[in-house]
């Protein structure tokens, strides 16, 4: 379970810069699906953040 929660970690960094990444080559090209490309980065930053606290919650808990 340790490695997993790892990789879950790696995963929502990754997927945020690529996300990030994303909305910024297409700014100059379509900058009305790079707004939807943002809103979508907002939302998953939200849940992000909530699945960290969980993870951190998860990795101080004894025999973990």
């Amino acid at each position: 379970l340790n490695i997993e929660v790892k990789r879950m970690i790696t995963y929502l960094q990754d997927e945020d810069l690529y996300l990030r990444k994303c909305e910024n080559q297409l700014q100059p090209i379509h900058p009305a699906l790079a707004h939807q490309v943002g809103v979508h980065c907002n939302i998953h930053a939200r849940f992000t953040e909530h699945h960290f606290h969980c993870l951190l919650t998860i990795s101080k808990l004894l025999g973990f």
